[in-house]
């Protein structure tokens, strides 16, 4: 049941995106757009934990390292820094993007 729950408060904004990005093109060059949204942001998820990952590779290397630093907190730690980044992103761009409310999209 945790998982479920889990699942739908950090899945379901996806569920709105297709909608609202179809709205931000043009008819014709609708699927473009999309596609390049989408392809965007899983290349700039996959930098953002491409550098996660090299910053926990050099914690864990590191010389001052010992056995009392926690892998589940460090793991913890960087998951919250996503979930953060993530928001803060997001909602630049929700408060940046244009209201579609009343846009003719036969256009």
């Amino acid at each position: 049941i945790a998982m479920v729950v889990e699942g739908f408060i950090t899945l379901w904004i996806f569920g709105l995106l297709p909608s609202y990005m179809s709205e931000r093109f043009e008819t014709k060059v609708r699927a473009s757009g999309i596609g390049l949204g989408y392809g965007a942001g899983y290349f700039a998820a996959y930098l953002l934990e491409s550098l996660w990952l090299m910053i926990y590779n050099i914690i864990i290397n590191s010389e001052n390292f010992t056995n009392s630093v926690n892998f589940t907190e460090i793991w913890a730690i960087i998951s919250l820094s996503f979930l953060i980044i993530g928001s803060i992103i997001y909602g630049i761009a929700a408060l940046l993007g244009p209201e579609t409310k009343d846009l003719d999209l036969d256009v």
